[in-house]
Order: structure tokens, then C-alpha cells, then sequence
């Protein structure tokens, strides 16, 4: 809502895509896949936004059907894969977002299915265009897929060791993800260049995000924490069966112990241990804590 919405909104007023003459670099220099095609849903209504929630329902559609398709890939059973896929519809984190106007969804989505696509094009020793394409939509559809970038990397060798194909086939595979990146990330990144001389934007905001990252204690650190805070939010009482809610609560408290009372590296000063201890003490669930995370960067 902060700058999705208001970057669609000038789009369609103007009826071009431009960077926008404002003080809020995000409007601008964030990944715009998914404002593009919310531009493109809302361009036929009179008013409102209400087929933003579109996308990111056809996007958690995807995530679902690529879960349930990867299963399979995996080997498990017609009705464990579709398990696999309703563990996912059921996650609080997930179910909740295929009605907000957020672009989380969307991301995952496309990567998954994407990715899905490419296994099961590279068990047939072929290639799959909209697969190796997909990735590049992915990218362009939520920076932080570029994050991912390194465990995907490891997966596909992995799949590449398994599965060999001759070298035709990775070149048509190659050739697709560049394609895919130079279609849909390309333009953005060059936008960004042209406006604030970075590709990934605003030099001061590509530091803020990246806290920690010019040192390896600082990414150490990074990873300890953050790895902490996802454990312990993973044993909150509220996720828990009654039985259970007890001992997780301890262990949850303890794994918040050890994070440091001031962290340096959280998004404009978090307090992470703060907010993790609120998130553990709520008598119910709630959506934002479980949609968003509790100070996790």
C-alpha cells in the first residue's frame, strides 16, 4: 500500500511506465513485474483495486500446483503430494496473502512453478523454455528472489548431476533464462541505472538493506540471527498442538535469549528480540505476526 499501489496508480493517470518525481525512492527502484500486471488488471475497471488480489491468487495457485507437482517429481505418492500441497495452502503465512495486495505470492509462485517445469523437462532430457524463462520473470517480479539465487544454483547442479543431458539442451536452457531475464528483469534494472546510477537503485538504500554483508562476522552474525528467529517463531505455542504449546513456548523463549538485546543489522533498528517476544506471548494468532515475521531480515 505504501508503494506498489500509488506507482500503478500514477501509471495509469500518465498511461506510461516512468519513474516517478518523488521523494520515495521505493516507489521507483523495487521490482515492478507484479505492478505492471496489476496495472494491467486494473486498466478496464472505472475504480478501486480490487483485482490487484488477482495476481497474487493466481501466483499462490501456482505455488500449490508446483508443490504438488514437485512431490511427485520426488517420488512420494498422488496423495502425499497433494498433502505436500494443502500443508502449503494451510500455512498461515500463505493462505492469508492470497487476498492481499502484496506481491510475495506472486514471486513464489512463478519461481516454483518455473522450477517445477524445468525438473521435469530435464528428467525427459529435454528443455523447458517457460521454465528457464521463468526465472527471469521470477527475478523481476521480487528482488530478494536474487537470494535464493545461491541454493538454487546448488539444486539444479544437483538435478544437472542426476539427470545428464546432452549439451544442446543446456544451451537452449541457458539461452532461455537470459532471454527471460533480459525480457522481464532487464528493463527495471536499467531504469534504475539511468536514475540513480546503480542497478539495484539508490546507493544509500542498497547499504541500508544490506547491512552486515561488507564483513564476514557481519554475515555470520546475519545468519545466526536470523536463522534463531525463524526457529523460534516456528515453535510458537500458538502453532503448536495443546500438548505441545508448553515446551515449545520454553524452548522458543530460550532460542530469544541469545539474540543480542541491540541488533545492528535489522532493517531501520528493529528491535528483532523485541518483537519476537510479543509475537510468542499473544494469546491467539495473528496475521500480521504470522504473515509478516517478527524481525527478521
Amino acid at each position: 500500500l505504501t508503494y506498489h499501489l500509488p506507482l500503478v496508480d500514477s501509471w495509469l493517470q500518465d498511461e506510461r511506465v516512468h519513474v516517478l518525481a518523488s521523494p520515495d525512492a521505493r516507489l521507483n527502484f523495487v521490482a515492478d513485474l507484479p505492478d505492471i500486471v496489476w496495472a494491467w488488471l486494473l486498466g478496464g475497471v472505472g475504480a478501486g483495486f480490487h483485482l490487484v488480489v488477482l495476481a497474487q491468487a493466481i501466483g499462490g495457485i501456482l505455488a500449490v500446483g508446483a508443490t504438488i507437482g514437485l512431490a511427485r517429481q520426488a517420488g512420494l505418492s498422488r496423495s502425499a503430494a497433494l498433502l505436500a500441497g494443502a500443508l502449503l495452502l494451510g500455512m498461515a503465512n500463505v493462505v492469508v496473502q492470497f487476498t492481499a495486495a502484496q506481491t510475495d505470492l506472486f514471486a513464489t509462485g512463478i519461481f516454483a512453478a518455473s522450477f517445477f517445469l524445468w525438473v521435469a523437462a530435464l528428467r525427459r532430457g529435454e528443455c523447458s523454455w517457460l521454465g528457464a524463462m521463468g526465472a527471469g520473470m521470477a527475478l523481476a517480479a521480487k528482488g530478494t528472489v536474487f537470494y535464493m539465487g545461491p541454493s538454487a544454483l546448488l539444486w539444479v547442479a544437483w538435478f544437472a548431476w542426476q539427470h545428464r543431458v546432452n549439451w544442446a539442451v543446456w544451451r537452449q536452457t541457458l539461452l532461455a533464462g537470459v532471454l527471460g531475464i533480459g525480457l522481464f528483469a532487464l528493463p527495471a534494472f536499467l531504469r534504475n541505472h539511468q536514475a540513480y546510477g546503480g542497478f539495484l537503485g539508490p546507493a544509500a538504500w542498497v547499504k541500508k538493506h544490506h547491512q552486515g554483508f561488507d564483513s564476514v562476522s557481519g554475515q555470520l552474525h546475519k545468519l545466526d540471527w536470523n536463522l534463531t528467529s525463524s526457529l523460534a517463531q516456528d515453535l510458537a505455542p500458538n502453532s503448536q498442538p495443546e500438548p505441545l504449546r508448553s515446551l515449545s513456548l520454553r524452548l522458543a523463549q530460550g532460542l530469544v535469549r541469545r539474540l543480542p538485546d541491540k541488533d545492528p543489522y535489522t532493517l531501520d533498528q528493529m528491535d528483532r528480540k523485541g518483537a519476537l517476544d510479543s509475537i510468542l506471548q499473544r494469546a491467539e494468532p495473528d496475521a500480521d505476526a504470522v504473515s509478516f515475521g517478527g524481525g527478521q531480515v
